[in-house]
């Protein structure tokens, strides 16, 4: 890139804005996720389990509907995660709709409805789309510099940052950001030392600044530890020792077995849906019918198993890393699955994460089929989606599971 003060300008506002865009990502869902369900607990607390069924079922089918038909209708472009088509456009192939303003608009709001909607998927993933977006997006804003780098080369460089940006700020990494971009732009000539450095310092801005923005929301003090998306909570120092190493071989070995039964199953229903949904108002149909399972059978389940738990009354208990549901379960408990199938996916991951949450391993087990089913048949359906938090979820199912 010529110009080298204005160019770091682009990678500067790359950073930032895909920050802002993370943080209002996590803000929309925690939203949407938690309004559901209180309206439905609301009708639970008052004994009406076919009102709140309804309830739960009409908004999941609500919001499956606006990220289906943002997707099939208006930004086509949008769905899946995107990568594939990231590394594609920076080897040269011009993807059409893989750059726009609706791609765009279709890629934050689609995946955060279709994530409310309780399809098994991830936001992570389509974040790499969306920073690439928006670093093509900064070489278009009314700067009388940015027109000096609108040609198709320049764009490639903005794509392969901007992918290293939104990983970097789903998990906190800018410098995994940074290795990121570098491996999905490895098979180019154009990744250079200078194009590291500027993405680098993308990635760092985005991290801090959506670090920022939380303390911002929640009134805390700016912290530069675990500043991405994904939230970890306060983790418990544990030293393993030479026995648990069987468990680990256990876990890996399992682990790498269910991948293996993914990858085969993913691929013959996406072969059946190559073959029969062939028109758009087939697509959308079922995102309508996939989202309606899932939120009857993701309602129906903890009831099958309303195993209550009474909350400890332990001052030194973290409760913000154990958000425990009610469900149907007398005042003062919580249903365990229950509160790992209706909170966001954030609080689930560090539910498991808590030294405090008491799962059994037959729940974790019922937690992990269901999260390998739908996420099977979520996965390629027409909405944006990603795969990186349903693996890390299945994955610290199997490992409660098993030991």
């Amino acid at each position: 890139m010529k110009y080298t003060f204005f160019s770091w300008c682009l990678f500067f506002g790359m950073g930032i804005g895909t920050g802002i865009a993370a943080f209002l990502m996590e803000i929309l869902e925690e939203f949407l996720i938690h309004y559901k369900w209180k309206a439905t607990q609301y009708f639970l607390n008052h004994d009406m389990f076919w009102g709140a069924m309804m309830m739960f079922l009409l908004l999941s089918v609500l919001l499956g509907a606006v990220a289906g038909g943002m997707t099939v209708y208006w930004g086509p472009g949008a769905a899946g995660s995107g990568l594939a088509e990231t590394m594609a456009y920076i080897n040269g192939v011009n993807y059409p709709g893989f750059i726009g303003v609706s791609t765009l608009i279709t890629k934050i709001l689609g995946v955060i409805f279709a994530v409310a909607a309780t399809l098994k998927i991830g936001k992570e993933g389509p974040l790499a789309h969306i920073g690439s977006i928006i670093g093509v997006g900064m070489i278009y804003m009314p700067w009388s510099f940015s027109r000096n780098f609108r040609n198709d080369s320049n764009k490639r460089l903005l794509v392969a940052s901007g992918a290293g940006v939104g990983v970097a700020v789903a998990f906190g990494a800018p410098i995994g950001g940074t290795l990121f971009a570098f491996e999905v732009a490895k098979s180019t000539p154009f990744f250079n030392f200078s194009l590291a450095w500027k993405t680098f310092l993308a990635t760092a801005l985005a991290c801090f600044t959506i670090n920022l923005l939380v303390a911002l929301k929640e009134g805390t003090t700016l912290d530069i530890v675990n500043g991405g998306l994904i939230k970890f909570g306060h983790l418990e120092n544990v030293n393993f020792k030479l026995s648990n190493l069987p468990e680990f071989i256990i876990i890996g070995c399992v682990s790498g077995v269910i991948g293996s039964l993914f990858i085969w199953g993913n691929v013959k229903v996406t072969k059946w849906r190559k073959r029969n949904l062939t028109s758009k108002n087939r697509k959308f149909a079922e995102v309508l019918a996939l989202t309606f399972i899932i939120a009857l059978i993701t309602f129906i389940l903890p009831l099958a198993t309303n195993v209550c738990t009474e909350n400890s009354d332990d001052p030194d208990q973290i409760k913000e890393d154990v958000p425990g549901l009610r469900y149907l379960c007398p005042e003062n408990s919580y249903n365990t699955l229950a509160s790992l199938l209706f909170n966001t996916e954030g609080e689930t991951l560090r539910y498991f994460f808590s030294h405090d949450a008491e799962i059994k391993a037959w729940v974790s087990f019922i937690f992990f089929l269901y999260w390998f089913i739908f996420t099977l048949i979520s996965y390629g359906t027409a909405v944006p989606a990603g795969l990186f938090f349903p693996g890390m979820l299945i994955g610290c199912s199997i490992a409660h599971t098993i030991s």
